[in-house]
């Protein structure tokens, strides 16, 4: 659906009728809802968070009428038989995506089949759904990098080469170094994955947790490798595998509602020719995506014949073209049912950020060559 401003969520309702049943009306509700209510400090096993129900605010609802029209009575008989009603629901542009997993701020969304009868008795099924947001591949290729020089002591620099990450997946950090003085050594490198959420109502407020630690020792320069890149830095790479859970980390998102954003903080830990040590501090932003369900089929609506009230048949189940195989449509992996498309345009999310790009440093000597230079 790239190239739109809006998305489509396209579905089927089936009645499976036992008796003759009148029936009035059949309505289909597309209903988002957002909660927030927050303490500044995330909820944990032993503080849980207690839902109050009527701060659930609706900001989304569409209604579509099942039913062929038109009709000359308002009233339509079923006979006992199984009965397929298509839907598509078009979801315009700036639709937040479904944000879930924190039980004390989420935004969600859930379709609602209500069955009319004329003796007064409703029938009604609900099932909640999730929006995503797709990104276009060019967005999704920003590097995020970081470098710097301590005077007489390193110079350094870590970079990911894609900041986008898929959720659930892993980050490859690379890092260089040229130590500028003798004696000084790398002793431990520590990853944190920090999530902050900002939200706009009912009044601006922010909090941060850490959803991930990594922490290594770094081996000595002699058993580090040297960079391919350049031929004098020494190089390390690790890798930071993201967790698979939405109650620890949450996709990165910015509605009109409830920002997520996500960075890594690095702290790498020097120790020096007298033994004590210094840190070096900063931070490498990232944007966490949810992989949206590929889908390739469509479903269509039937048509209403104008012509005569008494031809507009309700549509049997029997007789229904049944979708697709994942085989038959080329794709590796079949999507979920509950889950929607969402076009690049249908929210104003921000892009994946940009990152600081240091100066490159020209003609810097190796470190046997900085070594002697002190010697």
């Amino acid at each position: 659906m790239n190239g739109t401003s809006y998305g489509h969520l396209r579905g089927r309702v089936v009645l499976c009728i036992s008796q003759p049943t009148s029936v009035k009306d059949i309505k289909l509700h597309l209903e988002g809802r957002y909660y927030i209510n927050w303490d500044p400090k995330l909820s944990n096993a032993s503080h849980r968070h207690n839902r109050i129900p009527w701060k659930e605010v609706p900001f989304f609802h569409q209604i579509s009428n099942l039913l062929p029209t038109p009709r000359r009575s308002s009233i339509v008989v079923l006979e006992p038989n199984n009965y397929e009603f298509p839907f598509e629901i078009c979801l315009p542009k700036g639709t937040p995506e479904s944000v879930q997993g924190v039980d004390d701020c989420f935004i969600r969304y859930v379709l609602r089949a209500e069955v009319h009868s004329s003796g007064g008795d409703n029938m009604t099924i609900s099932k909640e759904v999730r929006v995503r947001k797709t990104y276009t591949t060019s967005l999704l290729r920003e590097p995020s990098d970081y470098g710097n020089i301590w005077p007489e002591k390193i110079i350094y620099n870590a970079s990911i080469p894609n900041s986008a990450v898929p959720f659930g997946s892993s980050i490859r950090i690379n890092f260089l170094f040229i130590p500028l003085i003798k004696g000084v050594e790398l002793d431990t490198i520590e990853l944190g994955l920090i999530e902050t959420h900002h939200i706009t109502k009912p009044l601006p407020a922010t909090r941060s947790r850490e959803a991930l630690v990594d922490k290594f020792e770094v081996p000595p320069w002699d058993d580090l490798d040297i960079s391919p890149d350049d031929g004098y830095s020494f190089h390390v790479s690790r890798s930071f595998r993201l967790t698979k859970s939405t109650m620890h980390c949450l996709q990165s998102t910015a509605t009109t509602v409830l920002q997520v954003k996500h960075r890594i903080a690095v702290v790498i830990t020097l120790l020096n020719a007298d033994r004590h040590k210094s840190c070096i501090r900063f931070s490498l932003p990232i944007f966490i995506y949810l992989r949206p369900p590929s889908r390739t089929g469509f479903y269509t609506l039937p048509e209403s014949d104008t012509s005569d009230g008494n031809d507009a048949h309700l549509p049997s189940y029997d007789s229904h073209i049944h979708d697709m195989k994942p085989d038959e449509l080329g794709l590796t992996d079949a999507p979920a049912p509950e889950y929607t498309q969402r076009d690049s345009n249908m929210e104003q999310d921000e892009h994946p950020p940009h990152c600081s790009i240091t100066e490159s440093f020209s003609e810097i000597p190796n470190y046997l060559a900085t070594i002697n230079s002190y010697c």
